[in-house]
């Protein structure tokens, strides 16, 4: 008789699920290892219990960190994972080694090209390559610099309104040290002058009368008596009754 397709499901015997976990992972584990002997292949196998407990294998021919940088590159699309740290593979790492040795030669040979040197190892096709590009080059840096040379123009534009508009706004009093002081010293002048005014117009209406009522304020002062005598006004004459006979 046949018997029907086994359902898997989690085990809720807690006891009956440890004593599982213990001989399936065994089992699995020495699967791991006649697989990796058998085929001669990396294998590489964590496992963590409920209990957080680690139990790791590894092939003998590998590290476990090996397995899991080839893992993450050939994840991420660096490498094929069917090629990657194959041995059988060494012309292709001595192919990537030759271009690199060509590409560093070309660097070096630009290097050369831009500081001057090695120009008479170039024909005249190669030379103006070389010419179109060093204009191109030219043109590149000119034009950032001409950026920030516009930059650096509105920055300092920016900076002087903005140093402007503190100058000419009035700051609150009171609020800090040192703030404020340029107000207070403009109102005490617009203070000062407005009391020089009142002052001298006081004055003035001053002098108006003491001159009204002493004629000789403020022209020159008599030093004497006999000058003194001749600026007051004449005593009206008294005429008695004359004598009698």
């Amino acid at each position: 008789m046949r018997r029907g397709k086994r359902v898997i499901k989690k085990l809720e015997d807690k006891i009956k699920r440890q004593v599982t976990f213990s001989k399936r992972r065994k089992s699995l584990m020495k699967k791991a290892h006649e697989l990796s002997v058998l085929c001669d292949v990396p294998i590489g196998l964590i496992i963590f219990s409920q209990t957080s407990k680690l139990y790791h294998f590894c092939s003998h021919t590998t590290s476990m960190e090996n397995l899991i940088m080839r893992y993450q590159m050939a994840k991420e699309g660096h490498a094929p994972a069917d090629h990657s740290f194959h041995p059988g593979q060494g012309s292709n790492w001595e192919e990537t080694k030759e271009s690199m040795m060509k590409e560093i030669e070309n660097l070096k040979m630009n290097l050369q090209l831009y500081d001057g040197h090695g120009l008479s190892l170039l024909n005249y096709d190669e030379l103006l390559r070389f010419e179109h590009q060093l204009e191109c080059s030219l043109q590149k840096a000119r034009a950032r610099k001409f950026d920030l040379e516009l930059q650096h123009q509105h920055q300092h534009q920016h900076q002087h309104q903005h140093q402007q508009q503190q100058t000419n706004e009035p700051k609150p009093m009171g609020k800090g040290k040192g703030q404020g002081s340029a107000w207070e010293h403009l109102m005490w002048q617009a203070e000062t002058q407005m009391m020089t005014c009142q002052r001298e117009e006081d004055n003035d209406v001053m002098r108006r009368q003491v001159k009204k009522e002493f004629p000789f304020y403020g022209d020159e002062q008599p030093t004497g008596v006999l000058q003194l005598l001749r600026t007051l006004p004449p005593l009206p004459s008294n005429q008695g009754p004359s004598p009698g006979p």
